[in-house]
């Protein structure tokens, strides 16, 4: 992962532990933009499934649980394309 991709994800860290939910889930946004750009956006990858289960976990506490589920359900799906069924 580059250093842009990093420092994105760790604005959001900081904007999520400051209770900034939508700040947060712009910089998670920018971030996997960023990461499905240096992956070619067609390869599985963990930190994609981590991405999208920040931006969820982001969601619910905003209380937009359809956005937080449908996240979820993607977030899994990579996984599950990453590690298969361990």
């Amino acid at each position: 992962r580059s250093s842009i991709v990093i420092a994105l994800s760790d604005l959001g860290d900081a904007c999520n532990r400051a209770g900034d939910y939508h700040r947060a889930i712009e910089h998670y946004d920018a971030s996997l933009a960023m990461c499905y750009k240096e992956i070619d956006g067609d390869r599985p990858h963990p930190y994609v499934a981590i991405r999208l289960m920040d931006i969820a976990i982001a969601c619910n506490k905003l209380g937009k649980y359809g956005e937080a589920i449908e996240y979820h359900s993607r977030s899994a799906v990579v996984f599950n394309e990453v590690y298969g069924d361990q």
